[in-house]
């Protein structure tokens, strides 16, 4: 007996001195085994299903973890609560944030927030102070649903600086949420255009698109491909291209393409491109960031026009 006793609090242990009555079942223990350990004074019983170690202490972690082990399903600390996991400037213990699978039917519980997601698989989960969480980037894009943009600001500029995360990976997952159409992107491309956006280098933005078209399931193209023409002489290198099927993208950032001289030259260049037998397709950072399902759209559509050639 005394050992699977054992075993629940080995459970208990990882869980904030918390475990359902399914884990102790799994760990051994039977209904009338575990009603005594709670007559005894061994356990308490939070709620009907969930328990704790008689003698705790009490926390804000231990309340978060009550919630999501009475949730169920595969739950995450998530908005609020997660930015306070991540130890992000301005996020203090408070409100009990939630996430789950939308249509899992949660059961609801006082003082928690429950927010139901359609894209929970995007989340990067892990584990912060032995609490299962939302990644820090979609901790931040949660952010922009609940706070004001004052404060996402704050939680960004904590978060860069104490390397969680970098300007090029919030671009990446921001707009992998935004493909799926999610609501409360809004702020974040607001922040990243007007902080981020003309300022990304040519490169990161190629490696961006260039991720972007693959999570959207199509082939990843070849970054900075050169073009040659009729008897091998070099045109011109793009920033991603196709050459199978003979198309190429160019990215327009403010810093290389947006100016007088840059505008002269690339006209001629493409002219040459698309002489050669190349569609060409242009993208500005801006439209990447408000459109990048349609930007997908359009390289899938080159895409099979070229193979139907």
């Amino acid at each position: 007996m005394s050992e699977l006793h054992a075993a629940v609090a080995a459970v208990a242990t990882r869980q904030h001195a918390l475990f359902t009555r399914a884990q102790a079942l799994a760990a051994g223990l039977t209904r009338h085994q575990l009603e005594r350990g709670v007559g005894s004074g061994r356990y308490e019983r939070l709620t009907s299903g969930l328990y704790r170690m008689a003698g705790s202490s009490a926390s804000w972690e231990q309340r978060l973890m009550a919630g999501l082990l009475a949730v169920g399903g595969g739950a995450l600390a998530s908005h609020r609560s997660a930015a306070c996991l991540w130890g992000l400037d301005g996020y203090e213990p408070g409100p009990l944030d939630i996430s789950v699978q939308r249509h899992r039917r949660p059961i609801r519980r006082r003082g928690v927030e429950v927010h139901e997601s359609t894209d929970l698989d995007l989340a990067e989960p892990t584990n912060r102070l032995r609490i299962p969480v939302t990644g820090v980037v979609r901790t931040l894009i949660d952010l922009g649903c609940v706070v004001s943009s004052k404060r996402l600001v704050q939680a960004v500029d904590s978060a860069i600086r104490r390397r969680f995360t970098t300007w090029e990976q919030l671009a990446a997952v921001r707009a992998r949420h935004a493909r799926r159409g999610r609501n409360g992107v809004g702020k974040m491309r607001e922040l990243l255009e007007e902080r981020y956006g003309s300022t990304i280098p040519d490169s990161h933005f190629g490696r961006l698109v260039a991720d972007l078209l693959v999570d959207a399931g199509l082939p990843h193209p070849e970054l900075e491909h050169n073009v040659f023409g009729p008897g091998g002489t070099w045109i011109a290198r793009v920033d991603a291209a196709y050459p199978d099927e003979l198309v190429a993208i160019e990215l327009d950032s403010k810093k290389h393409h947006l100016h007088e001289e840059a505008f002269e030259r690339d006209r001629p260049r493409q002219n040459r491109i698309e002489l050669a037998g190349w569609l060409v397709l242009r993208y500005t950072w801006q439209f990447y960031s408000r459109s990048p399902g349609q930007l997908c759209g359009e390289v899938a559509e080159a895409l099979r026009h070229r193979k139907l050639r």
